[in-house]
């Protein structure tokens, strides 16, 4: 049903949108699955073998919104992301502002995750009139900051950032966020309606976004 009556939407009707996430990065690399080519009996050869932290060498979780025209800074949550944080930290300082400056045409997407759905959430965008889009459950291949995360990861990785712990990763995370070029995130809200249609065609099955 929301795929469907979003597929109508334009792109001025979703740039008003801001598209908002957490993410969370560690300083070693975060899945490796590493490929080897190898001859029989070779399996356990220290040439062969990667040692690897188990708890990924410390991580970094962090918060930004994206639109076609804007992105905001790239926050570093502090401490465990409540409710309370969410509102004292993001969306009074962060949020607040960018709607206030667009406008009563301002959209926040956030998900569903329980610190964005407390009451006192809701009461705060009651309270400063920012409207909120209704979002589907477990439906991440529609909110286009994720392929933001995952450009963001690949430059972490290509770009010779040499990290070693976490405030190196933090820089690092900080640099590239702010080197994405605007044009490759407005092609990510531009492919919204595309999105939607093939979520309708698929009966609801996740996308290849």
């Amino acid at each position: 049903i929301w795929a469907r009556a979003h597929s109508r939407w334009n792109v001025a009707q979703w740039s008003n949108v801001l598209f908002t996430d957490e993410s969370r990065f560690t300083v070693d690399r975060p899945d490796g699955g590493l490929r080897v080519w190898r001859s029989v009996g070779q399996r356990n050869n220290p040439q062969f073998t990667v040692a690897v932290n188990r708890w990924g060498g410390g991580s970094v979780m962090v918060w930004a919104g994206i639109s076609a025209t804007q992105r905001t800074d790239l926050h570093i949550v502090q401490g465990n992301m409540n409710s309370h944080y969410y509102r004292e930290n993001v969306l009074q300082p962060i949020v607040l502002p960018l709607r206030n400056r667009v406008g009563d045409r301002f959209i926040l997407m956030d998900d569903n995750a329980r610190p964005h759905r407390a009451r006192i959430i809701t009461t705060f965008l009651e309270d400063n009139n920012i409207q909120r889009m209704e979002w589907p459950a477990m439906s991440p291949d529609l909110n286009p900051i994720e392929n933001i995360w995952g450009i963001l990861t690949t430059r972490l990785r290509t770009e010779n950032h040499i990290i070693t712990n976490v405030a190196t990763l933090t820089e690092a995370l900080q640099v590239e966020w702010n080197n994405i070029p605007q044009g490759v995130i407005r092609n990510t809200i531009v492919s919204m309606r595309r999105r939607c249609l093939e979520c309708v065609n698929l009966n609801g099955a996740f996308t290849h976004y």
